[in-house]
């Protein structure tokens, strides 16, 4: 299931938003996206995932300054809340 997940991300991300990366995969359920080339602030970035998309993604930088860039999404979630967040963040890049 989180198998699945993270093609679907990986898929949407290639086909929707190719300017944010996605490291491979870890084992984990959690993907860690790489928003940098979007050149945006890591404020910025929260405040348009939260405000915007009202999607909450944890920050990369929780887990040191050189996670600056990244944020880290769930994918131990139903593909449905998967496809709206996704969706979401889409619009709110646009």
């Amino acid at each position: 299931y989180l198998e699945a997940n993270y093609l679907y991300l990986r898929d949407f991300l290639e086909r929707e938003l190719p300017q944010i990366r996605l490291t491979p995969a870890e084992g984990l359920y959690l993907a860690w996206l790489d928003c940098r080339p979007l050149g945006l602030s890591d404020a910025v970035l929260q405040q348009l995932l939260t405000d915007n998309a009202r999607v909450v993604l944890e920050p990369g930088t929780h887990y040191g300054p050189e996670g600056s860039g990244f944020v880290r999404l769930n994918l131990a979630c139903p593909r449905a809340l998967l496809a709206q967040a996704l969706a979401r963040i889409r619009r709110a890049l646009a």
